[in-house]
C-alpha cells in the first residue's frame, strides 16, 4: 500500500494539534493536489477567498491555503478560521452546480481540506463532520448538532412513554423498547444522500405527517423524506435537544425537545436553516423529520481495528478505543495508526506518550496493537 508523509500529533502554544508532516508547524502557506475532480465545464470557476484558493490544472484542483488565523489560538481566530471555512463550502456548491467539479466533488474537497489543515484535535470533529458541540465556546451557538454524511450509520435507541397508576399514584417515564441501525448512502449519480440503498432504488414516496410540516419518524423508511432523486437533498444535519431530554413528560411534536435530522439542498441554507432553528422546521413540508417518544439517535463511523471492520460513535478517541479492548496499552506509540488523506494510507506520529490517546479518531481509520 502506498505511503504519504506522516500525520504529526504535537503541542502547539499549550494544545494539542495534528497536521500532516508535509505541512510543518506553522507553515504560512498549505498547498495540494485533488486528481481528477474536474466537472465537465469547459471553463471550470476558480474560488478565491482570501483564506482558500482553488485553480485548475486540467481537471486537477490545486487548492492553496493562506491565513493567519490558521495557527491561530484566540476564540476569534478560531472563529474566523471557521467562518472562512464555511464561506468556502459554499463557493464550492456553486462549483459543483457549474459543472466544474464532478458529481459528489464539493464534499471529497471539503473532506480532504480538513485533512490538509492543521487543527487542535478539539476541533477535529468540527472540520470532518461540523460537529458544534458546548465545549467549542468560540461558536457561540445555542445548538448541538453533527451533519451525516456517507457511509456513516445512526443508531436508533427507541423509548416509549407510558403512564401508569401505582398504588392510587400516577407514574410516567420512558422504557427502553429497543434499537436499530439507518445506514447513509449516497444516491447512485447524484451528491445526494440516502438513508437506505435498498429504499433508495424502490423509489417509495411517504407521505407527509397529517397536519404537520414535520415528518414523524419511525424506521428508514419515513427518513426518506419524500422519496425520489429529485427530492432529496444535500445535506443533513442532526440537532439535538436545546435543553435536556425529559425522563417523564410526555412526547410532543416540538423539533427543539427531541433529535431532529434538518435537509438542505445547499450549504447556504443549511446555515440560514440552523440560525432559524427549530422555527426552521416550520416550512417547507417535510425538511425535518423527529422521531417520535424519546428516541436517541447516535451517529457512528466505520474504522478498522486489526484489519477488521467497527464502528464507533463519533467522539470515540484512541483512548476509547483501547479501554475496548482485552489488552492494556498504556503507550500510543507501541500502536499502529493510519489515516487516509488524498487516498493514501498515511501513519500517524506521537511527539510523545503523553498525548497520543487523546486523537479523535475519524472514518477509515486503520489501528493495529
Amino acid at each position: 500500500m502506498a505511503q504519504a508523509a506522516p500525520f504529526q500529533i504535537q503541542y502547539n502554544q499549550g494544545d494539542t494539534w495534528i497536521f500532516p508532516d508535509s505541512v510543518g508547524l506553522n507553515t504560512a502557506s498549505i498547498e495540494f493536489v485533488l486528481e481528477a475532480v474536474g466537472g465537465s465545464n469547459g471553463s471550470p470557476s476558480i474560488i478565491d477567498s482570501g483564506t482558500f484558493l482553488l485553480d485548475w490544472q486540467g481537471t486537477d484542483a490545486h487548492i492553496t491555503m493562506n491565513d493567519p488565523n490558521i495557527w491561530g489560538t484566540t476564540d476569534a481566530e478560531r472563529l474566523a478560521l471557521w467562518t472562512a471555512f464555511e464561506t468556502f463550502i459554499q463557493s464550492l456548491d456553486a462549483l459543483e452546480a457549474d459543472h466544474s467539479l464532478v458529481q459528489g466533488g464539493a464534499r471529497l474537497v471539503v473532506a480532504q481540506t480538513a485533512a490538509y489543515l492543521p487543527l487542535p484535535l478539539t476541533e477535529l470533529f468540527l472540520y470532518y463532520y461540523g460537529w458544534v458541540s458546548p465545549s467549542l465556546t468560540f461558536l457561540g451557538s445555542a445548538h448541538k448538532y453533527v451533519n451525516l454524511l456517507p457511509g456513516m450509520r445512526i443508531r436508533l435507541m427507541y423509548a416509549n412513554y407510558y403512564e401508569a397508576q401505582i398504588n392510587s399514584a400516577n407514574f410516567a417515564a420512558y422504557s427502553g423498547s429497543g434499537s436499530g441501525y439507518v445506514y447513509i448512502c449516497s444516491v447512485a449519480g447524484s451528491n445526494k444522500i440516502c438513508f437506505s440503498p435498498y429504499l433508495n432504488t424502490q423509489q417509495i414516496q411517504v407521505a407527509g405527517s397529517s397536519g404537520s410540516p414535520i415528518r414523524m419518524a419511525a424506521t428508514a423508511l419515513d427518513l426518506s423524506m419524500n422519496s425520489g432523486v429529485s427530492e432529496q437533498d444535500v445535506y443533513h444535519r442532526l440537532f439535538y435537544p436545546d435543553a435536556n431530554f425529559s425522563s417523564v413528560t410526555a412526547p410532543s411534536n416540538d423539533p427543539s425537545a427531541t433529535s431532529t435530522i434538518v435537509r438542505a439542498d445547499t450549504y447556504e441554507n443549511m446555515i440560514a436553516f440552523t440560525d432559524q432553528y427549530p422555527d426552521s422546521c416550520t416550512g417547507a413540508q417535510g425538511r425535518c423529520a423527529i422521531f417520535y417518544g424519546r428516541t436517541v439517535m447516535l451517529p457512528e463511523i466505520s474504522i478498522r481495528v486489526n484489519d477488521q471492520q467497527r464502528y464507533v460513535p463519533i467522539g470515540t478517541s484512541l483512548q476509547h478505543l483501547v479501554e475496548q479492548s482485552v489488552m492494556t496499552v498504556n503507550r500510543p506509540r507501541t500502536l499502529s495508526l493510519q489515516r487516509y488523506i488524498n487516498g493514501v494510507a498515511t501513519a500517524v506520529l506521537f511527539e510523545d506518550d503523553t498525548i497520543g490517546f487523546n486523537l479523535p479518531l475519524v472514518q477509515g481509520d486503520n489501528i493495529k496493537w
